[in-house]
C-alpha cells in the first residue's frame, strides 16, 4: 500500500531451480488484520480510501470513487508466455551491507512488504505473478503518479501525428487560456522534464484540483501560478507540469486522453482488460494520477517502454 522499492541490488535468478507455482493468490499479507482482513477489506469513501482499514479496497477500487473514462481492451489481447514455475529470486535489502547483510528470497519480500500484487517479467515471460490481501488478476490498481508517463507518451504520439510541432513550442501555442501565463510561456520540453520553474508546492495541487473538479477550465486554473525560477533551469517534481501537458495534448488533438491512449497505445499493445482514467468536472483526464488497470496490463506498458514503443 505504501510505495516501496528495494534499496538494493544483488538480485539473482536461477531458472534451473523452480520453487513454486507461476501465479498465486493469498487472502492475507503482512499486517493483514490492520488492513481489514476480518472485515473483508472494507470499502471506503473519498475521505478515507487511502487509510487503514480501507486501503486495500481503495487502491484496487479507486475508479469506483471518481468519474472516469473507459479504455476498452484490445479485440485480440497480446499474451505473455508464462514460466512453468517461479525461479529462485534473491535480494539484499540494504545496499550498505551487500557483503554481510541478509540474503532474502521472494517469500521474505512478500512477507515484509504490504504489496497487493507483484509481477516480474523477463522478455515476454511472466516469471512471478503474486497477489495478496484477497486481490486478483481482475482487479484494477490505481496508478498514482505513473499516469504522468502516459501523458508523456501521448505528447510523443501527438508530435508523431503532426498535432504538436515539437517540444520547443510553448504550451500557450496549443492552449489559448494559458496565453501570457507562466505555464503558457513554458516550453513543452521543460514540462516533460518537470523544470517549468513554476511554483507548485504541496499545498497548491489541492487548490488546483478544487478548481478543476468544480468545473474551472484547466488552462484557467493553471494560469494563476507564477514562475519563480527560469524554465529549464532545474528539476522540481510537479503535478502542475503534468496537468499542463495533459491540457496541451487534449487541445492539440481535439480528443480525450483516454480515447487517444486507447487508439495509440492501449489496444495496439494488446491490453487484455479495460482500464479507467479519472476525469475532472470538464471531462479532462487528471494528468498526474488516476489511471486504473490490471497488473498484467501494467506489465504490457512496461514491455512497450522497454522495447522503445514497439
Amino acid at each position: 500500500m505504501r510505495r516501496t522499492g528495494l534499496i538494493a541490488a544483488a538480485l539473482t535468478a536461477s531458472l534451473l531451480a523452480p520453487s513454486a507455482k507461476a501465479q498465486t493468490f493469498e487472502p492475507g499479507g503482512p499486517d493483514a488484520a490492520a488492513y481489514g482482513q476480518a472485515q473483508g477489506y472494507p470499502a471506503g469513501t473519498w475521505d478515507n480510501w487511502y487509510e487503514k482499514p480501507h486501503m486495500v479496497w481503495g487502491f484496487s477500487h479507486y475508479d469506483s470513487l471518481v468519474k472516469t473514462h473507459t479504455l476498452p481492451a484490445a479485440a485480440k489481447p497480446w499474451a505473455f508466455r508464462r514460466a512453468a514455475a517461479e525461479p529462485e529470486l534473491h535480494y539484499v535489502p540494504d545496499i550498505l551491507h551487500l557483503k554481510d547483510g541478509p540474503v532474502l528470497g521472494l517469500a521474505d519480500y512478500m512477507a515484509r512488504v504490504p504489496a497487493t500484487g507483484l509481477l516480474i517479467l523477463k522478455d515476454d515471460i511472466i516469471l512471478v505473478e503474486r497477489y495478496q490481501y484477497g486481490r486478483t488478476d481482475k482487479d484494477r490498481f490505481t496508478s498514482q503518479s505513473m499516469a504522468k508517463t502516459l501523458v508523456s507518451l501521448l505528447l510523443g504520439a501527438a508530435i508523431a501525428d503532426g498535432r504538436v510541432k515539437g517540444i520547443d513550442d510553448p504550451a500557450e501555442a496549443y492552449v489559448p487560456t494559458l496565453k501570457g501565463s507562466a505555464y503558457g510561456q513554458t516550453p513543452l520540453k521543460a514540462l516533460l522534464q518537470m523544470s517549468s520553474g513554476v511554483a507548485f508546492e504541496d499545498a497548491e495541487p489541492r487548490g488546483l484540483y478544487q478548481d478543476i473538479h468544480s468545473g474551472v477550465d484547466e488552462g484557467t486554473a493553471l494560469a494563476k501560478y507564477a514562475r519563480t525560477t527560469p524554465a529549464g533551469s532545474h528539476f522540481q517534481y510537479s503535478c502542475g507540469d503534468s496537468e499542463a501537458l495533459a491540457t496541451v495534448v487534449r487541445h492539440a488533438t481535439g480528443r480525450s486522453l483516454s480515447d487517444y491512449l486507447t487508439t495509440k497505445v492501449w489496444q495496439p499493445m494488446g491490453a487484455e482488460a479495460e482500464a479507467r482514467w479519472e476525469v475532472d468536472a470538464s471531462g479532462q483526464e487528471i494528468g498526474c494520477s488516476g489511471f486504473n488497470a490490471t497488473l498484467r496490463d501494467y506489465g504490457r506498458l512496461g514491455r512497450l517502454l522497454a522495447h522503445d514503443g514497439a
